[in-house]
């Protein structure tokens, strides 16, 4: 299935009026329901410092990865296996 393109209604309108079109299309786009958009946000996981827990040998510290967006941690490497944020939704595809 292809991606689907969102237009900015206002900005269709503004274009067609000073193009001087036919008033039909004018009501024509302004009946069509609009979409619910939201703009994408582009992250990545960053390692931070999670926290230490006891083993056989004193403790050992559990590197954590947050989202650099909103701020959501998972520990160990299971933020590999996302690539998108599970809390904020953020496409995980920005560089470091």
């Amino acid at each position: 299935m292809a991606e689907k393109e969102y237009i900015e209604r206002e900005a269709l309108v503004e274009r067609l009026k000073k193009e001087e079109c036919d008033c039909e299309w004018l009501w024509t786009i302004l009946d069509i329901p609009a979409a619910a958009v939201e703009p994408v946000r582009h992250g990545h996981w960053k390692k931070s410092k999670g926290y230490e827990r006891p083993t056989e040998n004193g403790f050992v510290h559990d590197d954590r990865y947050v989202c650099d967006c909103c701020g959501w941690g998972c520990c160990c490497e299971i933020k590999l296996d996302f690539n998108f944020c599970p809390n904020c939704g953020a496409k995980m595809d920005r560089s470091m």
